[in-house]
């Protein structure tokens, strides 16, 4: 059997739910009352993501299914983006339904819509409670990020409305409020349903995710007790191709996030710019870099997308096919789905532009 489809028996015929059972996921307490599911990979592979909007036009079902019709399998995390009360009136919307149909997970990024000051103190609990409700409901695991980025000023996250009178002059938001938010959000979703007995949210996995670069982050934590994983986004910025800049720009974050959360797992959202794909996801990111170097990252996201800065979406001279050669090997198969095209090799491109990375 040729590599490709070698790499595409791995994990394959496996469910989302028979993963699950594998990995032995286990409702715990981690709050006074609440309950989370620390989801983890099964030993050994990590989870593959993306946030697929790549003319950065909005997210659709359509981009999702190509893109993982171009990389030849299906995603294992797919990320979606929810304003302060929409969370709680549209979800799950249609991409979070083709989600749970195709068995991926969806890591939802949740803005704040209110300053963290007045979350904590109960004035938006209705807001709380009905996007608790509709997670609950959706019954699926979901990623859940509050606030990602929380290091970065007002200005520069577009959450100028989120502002509040502790926060600092210089738009950065108050470390302190914004812990009393995330205890606060984790309180009314261990009790969403006050007219009877508290039923917590046990499919909801509480994400923790500054960015890099921004402000130092540890003073944002808001606790082991209370995180089920940690994150970062840290794409590569650079205009021009370094070499290594993967290990020179994850192994700072990667050194503070252990030594601030131990051992609990690790999402990395990543991106490169076009011109610097195939340096940044071939040459500096072969797997066993994340195997030997980095092996908490239990799963990684690439960022397809445009921004009003940076074009991060792959581009067609070789950023594809760098992707779609990470995306075949068996250490990114953890909760792989069974896709349409399933054993067709990725497209000839990538095999005669790209030699196989080494593992």
């Amino acid at each position: 059997m040729d590599r490709h489809g070698s790499h595409l028996q791995y994990l394959s015929q496996l469910s989302l739910r028979t993963i699950l059972a594998l990995a032995g996921t286990v409702l715990v307490s981690v709050h006074a009352s609440a309950q989370s599911a620390p989801l983890e990979p099964p030993p050994g592979p990590i989870y593959l993501g993306a946030y697929v909007n790549p003319k950065g036009l909005g997210e659709s079902i359509g981009a999702v299914r190509a893109f993982e019709t171009s990389i030849n399998r299906t995603l294992a995390l797919n990320v979606h983006h929810h304003e302060w009360t929409e969370l709680g009136e549209d979800f799950p919307s249609t991409l979070e339904k083709d989600d749970l149909a195709n068995d991926r997970i969806p890591v939802i990024s949740w803005n704040c819509g209110a300053p963290n000051s007045a979350v904590a103190s109960g004035a938006f609990d209705s807001t709380i409670i009905a996007a608790a409700r509709a997670i609950q409901s959706y019954g699926g695991p979901v990623l859940l990020r509050y606030m990602g980025g929380m290091n970065l000023a007002d200005t520069a996250s577009g959450r100028t409305a989120c502002h509040g009178p502790n926060d600092n002059p210089d738009g950065h938001f108050s470390p302190q409020d914004f812990i009393a938010a995330w205890h606060h959000i984790r309180k009314v979703f261990a009790c969403p349903n006050s007219s009877g007995p508290c039923q917590p949210v046990t499919n909801v996995v509480w994400l923790w995710n500054p960015a890099a670069p921004g402000a130092p982050f540890a003073v944002y934590y808001p606790g082991g007790n209370e995180v089920d994983w940690v994150g970062v986004n840290a794409p590569d910025s650079s205009q021009s191709s370094g070499g290594n800049e993967f290990s020179a720009i994850i192994s700072p974050l990667y050194s503070e996030l252990t030594a601030l959360a131990g051992a609990k797992p690790i999402l990395l959202q990543t991106a490169a710019l076009h011109g610097n794909q195939v340096s940044y996801l071939y040459t500096d990111l072969p797997v066993r870099s994340l195997k030997n170097n980095f092996p908490n990252i239990k799963g990684l996201i690439y960022y397809d997308s445009k921004d009003s800065d940076f074009d991060w979406s792959l581009d067609n001279q070789g950023g594809y096919c760098a992707f779609i050669i990470l995306a075949l090997e068996p250490y990114m198969s953890a909760m792989e789905g069974v896709t349409a095209d399933q054993g067709t090799p990725p497209p000839l491109c990538c095999t005669c532009m790209l030699p196989a990375p080494g593992n």
